[in-house]
């Protein structure tokens, strides 16, 4: 079940933009380009927001497998 929920937010970064510029054609550009401003902006804070899912999900792995 945790894989799946991975895979799908995993493929929501990839599939938006994807599906904004099928369906917005040239104006996409300047969403995508608002986008690709906001996360070079906010670089470290999304990557610390990545890596604290993925501790907490290791951790919590850790004591599952520590507590069996």
């Amino acid at each position: 079940m945790v894989a799946a929920i991975f895979t799908v937010i995993t493929m929501i970064g990839v599939a938006a933009p994807v599906v904004v510029t099928l369906a917005m054609g040239d104006r996409s550009q300047h969403i995508l380009g608002s986008w690709q401003e906001w996360l070079a902006h906010h670089n470290a804070a999304v990557m610390i927001a990545i890596f604290a899912i993925l501790a907490a999900k290791m951790l919590g792995s850790g004591i599952a497998t520590l507590s069996a």
